[in-house]
């Protein structure tokens, strides 16, 4: 567990590492060199203002990151009546010194407000002062050192404050479909890694007569998020921007259309031959879900889009699949063809949305033992039925009694596959949710599913990829996971050892 710390202590020892007396390591390291100067001045003006000074500078978290959304706060302490977090900054010019400090500080607000206690901001700029944040106002005002003494001493100090418990990463992922309304209000932030990435895309738009980009990252890394940040962005400069969306499109997307006008299709619209001869011709086209664009819709679009020099951006993973060969990887076949008009690839490495925990059980789960960190499986059950009418009831019931979202195999309407008993389970399949994100999922797997000699996971030929169609369920869980086990004692037994191996 991360416990507070005294700041004078923390000083030290980055200052020890840094001049080569011990190694703190990088997990340990949380200070670069020139902020540890800046925490020493700040340190100091909280003792010359303060008799009883060591009070004051305890009780501090140091460089915290929430886990999985990359914002660091410098100091935290946490109270029973506020809490404080401060800022600490090098020497600032006039000119950028405001719109730094505002821009963090309304940053730091929002994440702290999900906490549900006030909390008091502050910004400290070396061979400066203290300036105060007023977040209903969203203005900075220099105060007196003393007025920041007077603050901390009436703090009613926590130090047992467990801070990644109130921290909860679910609570800022937002979605572009299940959240639709804050994603437009832009309550939210993307991570250092996405703003980059948005940067880079933009950057080039503007530079450029048109070029192909691609976004691939795995499940859970904001691709989407990001690429309808970025439509947005353009939708608000008056650009034309037209969203195809490989998929059956979800509520949020009708929303956007009708509420706001959004340009968003499925891709079956590209099924008419003559659908580019037929729409107005767009500023940006933005594709997701990309790898599952189908030979002859990939080959119109980039025919479209060279013929009227029209940027498209494409966001995939070719790891999620519904059908086997549906994995189109677009910047291999954009290089090969277009290599003059194909921007570098970008990737998104921080998975943001994935719970690491459930990352890890789902791993296991492909492979049993290939995965040995985060192994606290507390956010998975398993249970077991005999008959899928005994499942189906108990998933009607944590659907409408429980909250959790329930979603099933897609069946074939044209052979009998093995998947037809599994897709009557509930109204929800895979096909619906491409995209989309719920805090607790509930499935089930049957004599469809087994393990091989070799600890692997391996699957029943079927039309609609078995394997495929289990990631992208299993990957649209945030918080939990529910396995139903139907008539498979010897599927049930293994899950529930590597469930079991997460609690040793």
């Amino acid at each position: 567990m991360i416990k507070s710390e005294y700041l004078p202590s923390v000083c030290n020892i980055h200052s020890a590492h840094y001049k080569g007396y011990v190694d703190l390591g990088r997990e340990n390291l949380r200070l670069k060199n020139r902020e540890v100067v800046t925490l020493y001045e700040f340190c100091e003006i909280i003792s010359r203002n303060s008799q009883s000074n060591i009070n004051l500078l305890d009780g501090y978290f140091v460089g915290y990151e929430i886990p999985q959304i990359s914002n660091q706060f410098d100091l935290l302490r946490f109270g029973d009546n506020y809490h404080i977090n401060i800022e600490l900054k090098s020497p600032l010019s006039e000119e950028d010194k405001y719109n730094k400090i505002i821009t963090q500080m309304r940053k730091q607000h929002y994440y702290m407000n999900f906490l549900d206690k006030e909390t008091k901001f502050y910004t400290f700029v070396e061979e400066d002062g203290v300036y105060e944040y007023d977040c209903l106002l969203n203005e900075i005002f220099k105060i007196e050192e003393k007025e920041l003494i007077k603050v901390l001493s009436a703090q009613i100090v926590n130090f047992d404050f467990e801070i990644d418990k109130a921290f909860v990463p679910s609570n800022y992922l937002i979605s572009p479909f299940n959240k639709t309304e804050a994603f437009l209000k832009e309550e939210y932030f993307l991570t250092p890694d996405q703003n980059k990435k948005k940067k880079f895309i933009t950057d080039n738009i503007s530079e450029n007569n048109y070029q192909f980009y691609c976004i691939s990252a795995d499940a859970g890394t904001g691709k989407t998020l990001l690429i309808y940040d970025i439509a947005k962005y353009y939708i608000e400069q008056k650009k034309k921007v037209l969203v195809i969306h490989c998929a059956i499109l979800n509520s949020g997307q009708h929303l956007l259309i009708n509420n706001y006008d959004w340009n968003i299709i499925s891709v079956s619209a590209l099924k008419d031959q003559k659908f580019f001869e037929n729409i107005s011709k767009p500023d940006i086209i933005v594709v997701d879900e990309a790898q599952r664009l189908a030979i002859y819709q990939y080959n119109e679009l980039i025919e479209y889009s060279v013929q009227n020099e029209i940027d498209v951006i494409f966001s995939y993973d070719v790891k999620q699949y519904l059908r086997e060969g549906e994995t189109n990887d677009v910047y291999a076949s954009l290089i090969q063809t277009h290599p003059e008009k194909t921007a570098p690839k970008q990737g998104l490495t921080r998975r943001i949305r994935s719970n690491k925990k459930l990352a890890s059980f789902i791993k296991n789960m492909l492979e049993i033992g290939s995965s040995n960190d985060n192994l606290d499986y507390s956010g998975v059950s398993i249970e077991y039925f005999k008959t899928y009418d005994e499942a189906r009831e108990y998933i009607f019931y944590l659907e409408k009694s429980k909250q959790w979202k329930s979603i099933t195999f897609t069946n074939s309407r044209r052979t009998i596959e093995p998947a037809d008993l599994l897709a009557n389970l509930c109204s929800t399949n895979v096909h619906h949710v491409i995209g989309q994100e719920f805090e607790k999922v509930v499935f089930a797997m049957d004599k469809s599913f087994k393990y091989n000699d070799q600890n692997k996971l391996i699957v029943k030929r079927n039309y609609y990829s078995l394997r495929g169609m289990w990631y992208e369920i299993v990957t649209r869980a945030i918080s939990e996971i529910k396995i139903i086990v139907i008539d498979n004692p010897e599927l049930y037994q293994t899950l529930h050892k590597i469930k079991m191996k997460g609690n040793d």
